[in-house]
């Protein structure tokens, strides 16, 4: 499906998954279609940027990398059109001997800018650009930039939306920006970076309940419960790592699939989180309960319970 120019994931995939969970609830479904999803393996040079903002001249990415739809991309900038608003990194390669670094937000009209502080962060899989969507407590709210300024804010690759560190590939950092007293909506501004040589690793806040080879999981009292049970399956639908462990239930559920064969989660809403699962995917399938997942070296399918 092409996807929006505010590159909201797949309606319909977030539908089909809603109706697989349905179909739980009341019965059973299944589906006898299957896709092998692969990762275009990015190549990450050993080029590093000077600091500083770095010129559009000088970016790693030429105009036919992939970006997100809708997003002026600093890579695409040109700087003879004098774009009024633009996000320009101080660098695009991050390793871990380089973990940090800026990200400047750029106002040449003579109206001030708003900049939301609630950023997004997306992953290429080689087939899709995946939100990496996670809770930012604390994070709402503009700041203001006023004509010919240029605010400037970290931009890095460890602790960020809960994740130790990002795992290797392409990415995508996306502002979401408006002008004062305008009507309309100025298209978000955003740049490209990758990150190589890393480790994803998912850090549980909160360790699991295990009792006679179950570990439970519990964010309120609710008397659904989303069940993990460990699998084996020769095609898995791979999930993008860093989308999965961004999500507080996931993250600390997971894990636990390494000492034992199910993990139960009970969420205030099932269908919510059995959702979020169906938005992680590598490739932009539909996924139904029931069906094998793959992320971080671990498989495992999803079924509800009701207690």
């Amino acid at each position: 499906m092409k996807p929006t120019a505010t590159y909201l994931h797949s309606v319909a995939s977030r539908r089909a998954f809603l109706a697989g969970l349905a179909a739980a609830l009341g019965g059973c479904s299944g589906r006898a279609r299957r896709e092998t999803p692969t990762v275009t393996p990015v190549p990450i040079p050993d080029v590093e940027s000077e600091s500083g903002s770095i010129s559009v001249d000088g970016s790693r990415f030429d105009a036919s990398a992939p970006a997100p739809e809708g997003v002026v991309m600093f890579h695409h900038l040109d700087e003879t059109a004098q774009q009024l608003v633009a996000a320009m990194p101080s660098r695009e390669l991050f390793t871990p001997d380089a973990t940090a670094g800026e990200m400047f937000v750029r106002n040449r009209s003579a109206d001030p800018l708003f900049v939301n502080l609630d950023w997004r962060l997306l992953k290429y899989t080689g087939h899709r650009w995946v939100e990496i969507r996670s809770p930012q407590v604390g994070r709402s709210g503009i700041f203001p930039v006023d004509p010919g300024e240029t605010w400037t804010r970290p931009h890095r690759i460890e602790g960020v939306f809960s994740l130790s560190m990002l795992g290797p590939g392409r990415y995508a950092r996306v502002e979401t920006v408006r002008f004062q007293d305008s009507d309309e909506s100025h298209p978000p501004v955003g740049a490209l970076f990758e990150v190589g040589g890393t480790t994803v690793e998912f850090d549980p806040g909160r360790p699991a309940k295990i009792e006679d080879g179950v570990a439970r999981v519990s964010f309120s009292d609710a008397s659904s419960e989303l069940v993990f049970e460990r699998t084996a399956a020769d095609d898995p639908t791979e999930l993008v790592p860093e989308a999965v462990g961004a999500i507080p239930a996931f993250r600390n559920s997971i894990p636990s699939l390494e000492e034992v064969p199910e993990v139960r989660l009970r969420t205030i809403s099932v269908g919510v989180a059995a959702e979020d699962i169906g938005l992680t995917t590598v490739r932009d399938i539909d996924v139904e309960l029931g069906e094998p997942l793959r992320v971080g070296g671990r498989t495992f399918r999803l079924r509800v319970e009701e207690s």
